[in-house]
């Protein structure tokens, strides 16, 4: 129930919840003082709210009363409500600020133009849904449902594009920032699928140990999830390895939402349900993924100055990679020096000759080994220094609990906890915006 709009020229933001009370409260939260200001609380439903949505015109909260009530987000003021459902309400999403997605228990899916506040019903699921996501061009909608079903429904003809039922049933769902892939979350596992194409298996499929409450996209590279256990993970969406975790909750994570921030670092808000809220920042510059590079989002990749630049970098490693074409040198890329023509002969000499090691030439660094059985690179002119372990790699991937720890280091420098508050209401749901002053 935890919805987050950020922008690029952050000043102030306002974070806004439900309660099971019934109570909308909303606070100021100005980065450069680190203080959360109360601004309003107000009590429009009767019995408790389950979802809230907000972007920087509109607010809006859906509750247990079957009514979704709209406020002004620059005045915090109401401005209405809307009928049109008959059940319990379960999810809102905005898009941008020209549309509102709104689901109910009974299956049914409500979309809301802002503009003059007309709605158009597309076909749901049979049975609650769960979640839903508008497309970031606005066509589609995507939603999971109590009947086990995915669906990619066409907004405008109401046509389902894509459907697909699973053994167990989906919770969570999101399109990636830039619309190339989209994730399905269940009871202990996330799965990501391309986006423009129609796939029957996930590109990556992560397993927990805990449950998972919530999951979050975190630009294209990333996935951030809340669990049973009180930590959030940073997932990498290309091979499900755990990058990074953090643990300042006092229960379980009930949900999350992430925005960037115009330096290419991002807030990341968080509730527990014992209503404690927290607010992190993540640099994911500091962050080092399992191929040895430093994590770069793809969002921020789109530059194509970036991508020559990271295209220039890898070309020695790349080449080297290509002329051996063992696992060893294709995962050392980012700690190898880059060889020149002969160096990379004389290595590719001698691991065919079966040697079980090779040394490097005498570098500014000093004189390196490479041990062809256990895949590392050690420095000889000091205390023996491994840059890449491959077996402890591949021991992390097979035992999740030593991926959580080892992410730990990362956390510290990473993933860092900027405030949290704790209030006597019980949280249903969150959500966060930037405020218009003009």
């Amino acid at each position: 129930f935890f919805r987050f709009f950020m922008a690029h020229n952050l000043q102030t933001f306002v974070v806004v919840a439900g309660t099971y009370d019934g109570n909308f409260c909303g606070w100021l939260w100005k980065p450069e003082v680190g203080k959360l200001e109360e601004r309003f609380n107000v009590t429009d439903h009767v019995g408790h709210i389950t979802a809230v949505s907000a972007c920087r015109k509109w607010m809006s909260t859906g509750g247990v009363d079957e009514n979704v009530q709209l406020y002004n987000a620059k005045k915090f003021a109401g401005y209405g409500s809307m009928v049109q459902h008959t059940d319990t309400i379960t999810c809102l999403r905005f898009h941008n600020v020209s549309h509102v997605a709104s689901a109910a228990k009974n299956g049914k899916l409500i979309i809301y133009r802002c503009k003059d506040w007309s709605h158009q019903e597309v076909k749901g699921h049979n049975g609650a849904v769960n979640d839903c996501h508008i497309s970031v061009d606005g066509k589609f909608i995507l939603s999971v449902g109590m009947d086990k079903r995915m669906k990619i429904t066409n907004i405008q003809g109401g046509r389902t594009v894509a459907s697909k039922k699973y053994a167990e049933t989906p919770n969570k769902c999101s399109y990636s920032p830039w619309g190339e892939t989209y994730c399905i979350s269940f009871n202990k596992s996330v799965a990501v699928y391309p986006a423009k194409e129609k796939a029957e298996k996930p590109a990556m499929l992560y397993q927990s140990q805990d449950t998972i409450h919530c999951v979050r996209y975190v630009g294209e590279s990333f996935l951030l999830i809340g669990c049973e256990n009180k930590e959030l993970r940073l997932i990498n969406v290309k091979d499900g390895t755990t990058v990074c975790t953090a643990a300042e909750h006092l229960n379980r994570v009930k949900d999350l939402s992430v925005g960037e921030n115009s330096d290419g670092t991002y807030t990341i808000s968080s509730v527990d349900s014992d209503g404690r809220l927290c607010l992190w920042k993540l640099d994911i510059s500091n962050l080092v993924l399992e191929d040895g590079q430093q994590a770069e989002d793809h969002a921020g990749a789109k530059s194509s100055n970036k991508r020559k630049r990271k295209g220039r970098a890898d070309e020695p490693h790349q080449k080297i990679a290509k002329l051996l074409d063992i696992k060893w040198q294709r995962d050392l890329k980012g700690h190898a020096e880059p060889y020149d023509a002969e160096t990379s002969k004389s290595i590719e000499e001698a691991y065919a000759a079966g040697q079980k090691s090779f040394q490097l030439p005498d570098t500014s660094r000093g004189t390196f080994v490479l041990d062809f059985d256990q895949m590392t690179q050690t420095n000889i002119t000091s205390k023996p220094k491994r840059v890449r372990l491959i077996k402890r790699i591949e021991e992390k991937r097979s035992n999740p609990d030593i991926s959580q720890s080892g992410a730990q280091i990362a956390s510290s420098t990473a993933l860092k906890l900027l405030r949290y508050t704790k209030i006597d209401f019980r949280f249903t749901c969150l959500d966060m915006y930037l405020l218009d002053e003009s």
